[in-house]
This record gives structure tokens, C-alpha cells and sequence, in this order.
């Protein structure tokens, strides 16, 4: 995949989604930017917020919005209803932020769900989602419908074993491509116990000995 290939128009937009399993390693900040960075080479780009019910991307650019994605999902609006134009030209499809309904989406929002991606799609060249933190329902069922994951962490134990199991998830299912990434702190650049293997394209065996080593550390200040 290139991003400074041909700028000819896609038919359906190409998906990734940017996940993490801990919050607060900079996931969405990432999202963000990749984003911005993508439309500035001349790309069509959408960013999703598909943290539903918590999002926060609407924060990130300065935008306030009057409706999100919920009305999309309960039926009410369409897709192009709801986007608004970000820095650079991005669209960004904003999500709700304390709204109990979006927590869990049923069946018929689901739906709604796939739908209003599919419509999203059809002008991008790129369609980022940036999940919620996790590893629930519908952060893996958002994570299926992108043609890529971008797993993110930091050195902090907790996100490098919360981002492990996440891989393993997403390892499991052959639809979806993921990219492994550690968000440099203001640490050195690895660490003993944490396993080396999260770069690339492999899947991370199990290893109960690295996640009892992790486990092991006790906190420490930064």
C-alpha cells in the first residue's frame, strides 16, 4: 500500500482501523495526524470516530458539532449529514460523548453501521477509524470492517499487554491486517520484558512467561 502513489480516486475507499486496547497511549492522537498527513499528500481521507459513545475527535480538531454519528445509527440521518471538514480537508465523521445507546450497538445499528461506512467510502481514497479502547464487542467488530489495524502502545506494562492480547484478537482473523507500533515516551527504546516481537507483520505467540515478567514489574514514575 502506498500513500504517495497515484492520486486517481478509488471506488471504495481503503480501511484502517487505529486501535490500541489501553487508553491514553495516544491512539487517537495518531489517528489524527495520520490523517492530516494522508490528505496532505493529496488523498481523500475520512476519520471516524468510532469510539461511539466516548468520542473525542471532535476535541482533538476544534470542532464542535451538531450532530454525530447516532443519528446515523438510529436511522435519523444519513452519513453526509453528519461529516464536517477537518484541518487539510479530512472528513470527520464524530461520535457521541456520553451517550448510553452507543455503548453497545444492537443489530439494526449494526447495520446502519456497515451501511453509512459503505456510503462514507465511496469519495475517499482512505477511511481511518479510530476505536475505542478495549477489546469488547464492538471494538473488535469495528476493527473487521477495516482492511487494516494499526495497533498502538507505549513502554507502560499494562498497554504493551493490553495491545498483546489485542493482536492475538485481531491475529485471528484473517480478514484484517495489522501493523504492530510502539509510541516512543520519554524512555530508552526498549525495555526487558517487553516483547521484541510486536513490530512487523507476524502473529505474536503465546507466551505466558513474557506476560508473568510484565506482570511482575511493579509501577514505577515516570
Amino acid at each position: 500500500m502506498s500513500l504517495t502513489g497515484s492520486l486517481v480516486p478509488r471506488p471504495v475507499a481503503t480501511r484502517i482501523a487505529v486501535t490500541s486496547g489501553k487508553g491514553g497511549v495516544g491512539k487517537t492522537s495518531l489517528a489524527v495526524n495520520l490523517a492530516v498527513a494522508m490528505s496532505r499528500l493529496g488523498h481523500q481521507v475520512g476519520l471516524v470516530d468510532a469510539d461511539f459513545a466516548l468520542g473525542s475527535v471532535d476535541v482533538f480538531l476544534g470542532l464542535t458539532p451538531e450532530l454525530h454519528l447516532g443519528a446515523v445509527l438510529s436511522g435519523a440521518r444519513s452519513i453526509s449529514e453528519v461529516m464536517l471538514t477537518g484541518p487539510s480537508g479530512i472528513r470527520v465523521i464524530p461520535a457521541g460523548s456520553g451517550v448510553r445507546d452507543l455503548v453497545s450497538l444492537d443489530t439494526a445499528r449494526w447495520s446502519r453501521m456497515v451501511d453509512a461506512m459503505n456510503d462514507a467510502g465511496r469519495d475517499l481514497d482512505f477511511l481511518l477509524f479510530d476505536t475505542a479502547p478495549g477489546i469488547g464487542d464492538t471494538v473488535l467488530d469495528t476493527i473487521g470492517l477495516a482492511d487494516y489495524a494499526v495497533v498502538i502502545t507505549s513502554f507502560e506494562p499494562s498497554a504493551v499487554v493490553d495491545a498483546y492480547a489485542m493482536i492475538k484478537l485481531i491475529s485471528a482473523n484473517d480478514a484484517t491486517d495489522w501493523r504492530g507500533r510502539q509510541c516512543r515516551a520519554r524512555r530508552r527504546r526498549s525495555q526487558p520484558g517487553v516483547p521484541s516481537d510486536l513490530d512487523g507483520r507476524r502473529a505474536v505467540p503465546e507466551s505466558h512467561a513474557q506476560l508473568r515478567r510484565l506482570r511482575a514489574r511493579g509501577p514505577h514514575a515516570s
